[in-house]
C-alpha cells in the first residue's frame, strides 16, 4: 500500500556537475541508505520549482521531494518493497 505522507525529512546529498542526488535520509528517527536513484523529475507551482527524486532503500521506494527555494526536502511517498 502507498502511503503518501508529505513529511519533512533530513537529506544527505551529493552535488556535482550532474546534478544532485540524495545519498542517505533521515525519517522517523530511523536513517536510510540509498541504494538506487530510480528516477527524477521537476515541476514548477508558482515561482518555485521543486526536484522529485524516486529512491530505493532496503526497506522500501520512497519519493524525496527538494524544494528549491526553502531547499527543504520532504517524504512525499512510501511505495513498500514486495
Amino acid at each position: 500500500m502507498i502511503e503518501e505522507l508529505n513529511e519533512e525529512v533530513e537529506v544527505q546529498a551529493i552535488f556535482s556537475r550532474r546534478g544532485v542526488r540524495p545519498s542517505v535520509f533521515t525519517w522517523r528517527g530511523r536513517r536510510y541508505k540509498v541504494e538506487n536513484f530510480n528516477l527524477y523529475h521537476s515541476a514548477r507551482k508558482g515561482e518555485t520549482l521543486f526536484h522529485y527524486f524516486s529512491v530505493s532503500t532496503k526497506a522500501a521506494f520512497f519519493e524525496l521531494c527538494l524544494n528549491s527555494k526553502t531547499l527543504r526536502w520532504t517524504l512525499v511517498k512510501v511505495y513498500p518493497s514486495t
